[in-house]
């Protein structure tokens, strides 16, 4: 979990206290905040695997209202770039850019 500190500075709390790097989060916030869809592949799929969503990168994101959101981000798209995505609670799928795959994929450090 990655939260701002007292500062106005980001801190790594959970899995374990880390320190990191503003410019970073602060990319991936705008990311998270600007996510938009392509276009909306299926309305309701019946085989969300097709699309690499059984296990996607899980982006959850906790606003400062108390409102929590997860976007589950699959695999490529055949054509161009883009990525399969869909929201917690959501039957479509949508693509996304791929940058936004790449923004949120990140693993804490070791």
């Amino acid at each position: 979990m990655i939260e701002k500190d007292a500062s106005g500075g980001w801190k790594m709390t959970a899995p374990a206290p880390y320190p990191v790097d503003n410019v970073t989060v602060s990319s991936f916030v705008t990311a998270a905040a600007n996510v938009s869809s392509d276009k909306v592949v299926e309305d309701k799929t019946a085989d969300a695997g097709q699309y690499g969503l059984t296990q996607p990168v899980n982006t959850h994101v906790d606003s400062q209202d108390g409102k929590s959101k997860v976007l589950r981000v699959g695999d490529e798209a055949p054509a161009g770039s883009a990525v399969y995505a869909s929201a917690a609670g959501d039957p479509h799928v949508y693509t996304i850019a791929s940058y936004t795959k790449e923004s949120f994929n990140k693993t804490p450090p070791t």
